[in-house]
């Protein structure tokens, strides 16, 4: 019996502790639920305050201490104003936060909230339970929506869209400029005034540099705002963003309107989105070097003709796109190679172990080569063979023979024009570098021949004024005869005696032949210096 008494015993007391301790954690609770419904009468109409009111309510046991709720702005678009007043504990309009220090048991307090539209739309007001001391198994949560309908005169409406789109070619890498352009249209009807727009870095991540630049209006880059002052109808503004990141990986922008003037039923936010990789090492474009065979590998530089340089297009590991047996093609046109200062006057190509361009050069257009064994000539272009580019880049080595450059390579050339020897010409080179040149002419080599035979026969018959017209005119076609001067100065004492002759027997006939001879010397000789 007294056993049973026991265990009776133990088993009341236990209930007993539970019962009790049921209820000290129940006087711990504050089961909070907050509400919030839009007490404003419908239509909820553009540039008219809504008003929305926000109920705590505390079901208990315990009172609530140190409360604190949030109002959210995600849910509107082209939100203009909003305010807050409470009847219990503090609001603060900048931070949206409503603080209440202690809500007593089954109590509740309020939060009326206003705001104004300019866009017209669905929107939606939210606002959450952030903390409390006691535990709470009420709603933390609750929202109230509405739709705004526009009462602005169609004259006070500018809808405004923004977009955003990257500008630069992938891939992207770090440390190098990415570029986005950020694009603001006017659909109109009205034109749209006192715009500003903000650029956000909140999608950045490692981001070293960041500048902007806009076609209208001003882009301050340390407050990240672009401001325009007036956007007309039917037109567009465009900001153009370059970044720097010195991290990979996801980079957002994000760009959104803030304000303007008139009501806006647009696009107000745009955003893009590139992904940053590790940049890699630069390497410069180097010239492929080439092998180039020089012919013939002695070249005198005081002699006429060309030189050729044989370039193998295949060795190794070749850049160039084969065809199959088929012998390369060149684009001449567009390829271009230059040794020492000349310039490649024509081309070809031999299949010969794979491709060979076959290239040929004047040798008077050689610039800079001194004489001697073992001169180095060097070669460098751009081929284009089978399509594709290639910088190319090569040397061979051979013999010179009369070097000629700077005033020597003038001299040559003004010789071979005229037909003098080496002694009919002086140079003279002071010391400060200037050069005098003298050239000895003989009148006698630039004599026309047919004209002075013409002279001889018609001197007795001629007057004195005739005479002098004859001579004038005799020495202003010696001058256009310095052309013939290679067989004329050759055959100059002999022809006189001829023409002498011819004259005194048949002068009509002898101006005729001589003229015909003058004539076909020329033309031989053009002909000669044009080969």
């Amino acid at each position: 019996m007294t056993r049973f008494h026991s265990v009776v015993t133990g088993i009341f007391l236990l209930a007993l502790l539970f019962t009790v301790g049921i209820a000290c954690a129940a006087d711990t609770d504050a089961n909070l639920s907050v509400s919030k419904v839009v007490t404003s009468a419908a239509p909820y109409d553009t540039g008219q305050p809504i008003t929305w009111t926000v109920t705590l309510l505390n079901n208990g046991p315990a009172d609530a201490t140190n409360i604190s709720l949030a109002e959210s702005m995600a849910g509107f678009t082209g939100l203009v104003d909003m305010s807050g007043v409470a009847d219990l504990g503090t609001y603060d309009n900048t931070t949206r936060i409503w603080n209440i220090s202690k809500l007593d048991n089954a109590t509740s307090a309020h939060l009326t909230i206003v705001t104004v539209f300019g866009t017209a739309g669905d929107q939606t007001n939210n606002v959450d339970i952030v903390h409390l001391d006691q535990t709470s198994y009420g709603t933390s949560h609750a929202s109230a929506s509405i739709h705004v309908v526009s009462n602005a005169p169609e004259g006070e409406i500018a809808n405004l869209s923004v977009s955003k789109v990257v500008t630069s070619a992938a891939p992207y890498n770090t440390g190098q400029p990415i570029t986005w352009t950020v694009t603001l249209l006017n659909n109109g009807p009205a034109d749209a005034t006192n715009i500003s727009l903000a650029e956000s870095m909140a999608g950045f991540t490692g981001l070293v540099d960041m500048r902007g630049v806009a076609n209208l209006g001003t882009y301050d880059n340390t407050t990240r705002i672009w401001n325009i002052s007036k956007l007309d109808d039917a037109t567009s503004a465009h900001l153009t963003i370059v970044t720097v990141f010195d991290k990979k990986g996801t980079q957002i922008n994000n760009v959104d309107i803030l304000r303007l003037d008139q009501e806006s039923h647009g696009n107000n936010h745009a955003g893009a989105t590139v992904v940053i990789n590790n940049a890699a090492a630069v390497i410069p474009d180097q010239p492929l070097s080439v092998k180039l065979t020089i012919r013939p590998n002695t070249l005198n530089l005081w002699s006429k003709g060309v030189f050729t340089v044989f370039v193998t297009l295949y060795d190794r590991e070749s850049p160039f796109p084969e065809e199959g047996k088929n012998k390369p093609r060149v684009d001449f046109a567009s390829s271009s190679l230059t040794c020492n200062g000349a310039d490649m006057i024509s081309a070809g190509v031999s299949n010969k172990n794979g491709g060979i361009l076959i290239a040929k050069f004047h040798r008077q257009d050689l610039e800079n080569v001194t004489s001697g064994r073992g001169v180095q000539i060097n070669c460098s272009g751009t081929l284009i063979v089978n399509g594709k580019s290639v910088d190319i880049e090569g040397s061979d080595t051979i013999r010179v023979i009369g070097e000629k450059k700077g005033v020597d390579k003038f001299i040559s050339g003004l010789m071979k024009y005229l037909g003098l020897e080496k002694d009919d010409i002086g140079v003279t080179e002071t010391g400060d570098g200037n050069i005098t040149l003298s050239v000895t002419l003989n009148p006698d080599m630039f004599k026309n021949n047919g004209q002075v035979k013409k002279s001889v026969s018609t001197k007795e018959d001629a007057s004195p004024n005739k005479n002098q017209n004859a001579a004038n005119k005799t020495t202003g076609q010696d001058q256009n005869a310095l052309k013939n001067n290679g067989r004329d100065k050759n055959n100059n004492g002999k022809n006189d005696d001829i023409q002498q002759s011819d004259s005194d027997n048949n002068g009509d006939r002898g101006n005729k032949n001589t003229e015909k001879g003058n004539d076909a010397s020329q033309g031989k000789g053009n002909g000669k210096k044009d080969k």
